[in-house]
């Protein structure tokens, strides 16, 4: 009986040990509803038709979604990426900055695996706002991060 309760008690003890120092597993994001893919691209058509307030608009509203949803991180920060591209057309120059910062924060986040290009072109993209807003060291900074990032690309994509 007393072996028993011991067992037992260890058996107890171990999986308990093994719940608290095994790394959590990865939470798994439902995917995007049908409807906010749709909104997703509906905003992207917007964005390619010059319809630049309207993109806006529903870009916020799909990165809301992304968010709140809990999508992969190089997921959301393509949205990031794309609504700044927007919001340069429209010179809203603050508001894109902020929104490639957040693409590039995001692209270094645990478990993104965005397409280094992506990267690459994402920084440029940045030292292009700050070129704009006249912030000489912010933008030579990122433009020094796209040059050497340029390893990381293929021949033809380099």
């Amino acid at each position: 009986m007393l072996l028993s309760k011991c067992t037992s008690r260890i058996a107890a003890c171990a999986v308990a040990a093994c719940l608290f120092t095994s790394p959590p597993m990865p939470c798994v994001a439902e995917p995007p509803s049908a409807e906010a893919q749709a909104t997703l691209r509906r905003g992207f058509k917007a964005a390619s038709e010059g319809v630049l307030s309207t993109a806006d608009t529903l870009l916020s509203q799909s990165l809301d979604e992304w968010i709140r949803t809990k999508q992969p991180p190089d997921e959301t920060s393509a949205l990031y990426k794309q609504r700044a591209i927007v919001r340069k057309q429209q010179n809203k120059l603050e508001p894109a900055l902020a929104d490639l910062t957040s693409a590039i924060t995001l692209m270094q986040e645990p478990g993104s695996k965005p397409d280094p290009a992506e990267v690459q072109r994402t920084y440029v993209l940045r030292a292009r706002v700050n070129e704009a807003l006249e912030r000489w060291q912010p933008a030579e900074s990122d433009l020094s991060n796209a040059i050497s990032r340029l390893d990381d690309l293929d021949a033809i994509e380099a």
